[in-house]
């Protein structure tokens, strides 16, 4: 696991969940973007629609299980972000 990785599990200045993170590259600063490599094609096109032109640094996990097991919970998770 790296070092951004790790940061995303231990922060408390998260977002878990496309709806949260979608929310949060619209109304807040995301920093890092964290995405499942299995997400839904549909989901994908709404994030980066939602991300444009910011400046947001980008990690692909390989699959929802593998992301929702760094986030803690015990779902697959699509999407997270860390914010500033």
């Amino acid at each position: 696991m790296d070092e951004i990785t790790e940061e995303l599990m231990h922060t408390e200045n998260r977002v878990i969940g496309t709806k949260q993170a979608i929310r949060a590259l619209k109304t807040q600063d995301v920093r890092v973007l964290f995405l499942a490599d299995d997400m839904d094609i549909e989901v994908r096109e709404e994030i980066f629609a939602a991300v444009g032109e910011k400046d947001v640094h980008l990690v692909y996990v390989e699959s929802k299980d593998e992301l929702g097991r760094v986030c803690g919970i015990d779902v697959p998770c699509a999407c997270a972000a860390i914010l500033r």
